[in-house]
């Protein structure tokens, strides 16, 4: 038996997957000829030999789903039991196969991009700077607001009502 049934107009199908399984399922599909696609994220986590420094790790953005580009239609149940738990099921209302055309994956194509951006939009509302007003946290001086004069070295100075005072830039937050 097949993996698809007939053919049909080029279209996206979408495999459901385990949470985090993308990537198997993904390989998969690749050892059947079939390329699939989703977006990914790249997210920062901590090495365990080293807490401070933090490493670089791929993760799917929409958690699940996979994106396949086809012109056949599939056979759901053969896909679920031939992938062995890779593929829990395929995407479909009632009994009907969902089949997306283009136009509507072309704006998941840019999730990548848009959540990149959305990142460094974060990135820079948080980042402090020389004259920008911050608020302490943690230390004697928790709580405290005050103006950015210089920094160097991770430190931030400013003057304080007992003479110039310094604090880490980790402690500081607009």
């Amino acid at each position: 038996m097949s993996l698809w049934s007939s053919e049909c107009k080029p279209a996206w199908i979408v495999p459901i997957v385990p949470s985090g399984r993308e990537l198997q399922a993904s390989a998969w599909l690749a050892r059947n000829g079939i390329n699939a696609w989703y977006p990914t994220d790249t997210i920062y986590v901590r090495d365990p030999r080293r807490p401070d420094k933090r490493i670089p790790k791929i993760k799917a953005a929409v958690g699940g789903y996979l994106f396949v580009h086809t012109n056949r239609i599939p056979v759901r149940d053969f896909w679920v039991r031939r992938s062995l738990g890779k593929i829990t099921d395929i995407f479909h209302w009632g009994d009907k196969l969902v089949m997306m055309g283009d136009g509507a994956f072309g704006e998941m194509r840019q999730m990548p991009d848009r959540l990149e951006a959305m990142r460094q939009a974060a990135i820079e509302a948080a980042t402090i700077r020389v004259g920008d007003t911050a608020t302490i946290t943690g230390g004697n001086m928790n709580g405290w607001t005050i103006t950015v004069d210089s920094i160097s070295g991770g430190v931030a100075f400013f003057d304080a009502p007992i003479g110039k005072g310094k604090v880490e830039l980790e402690r500081l937050v607009k």
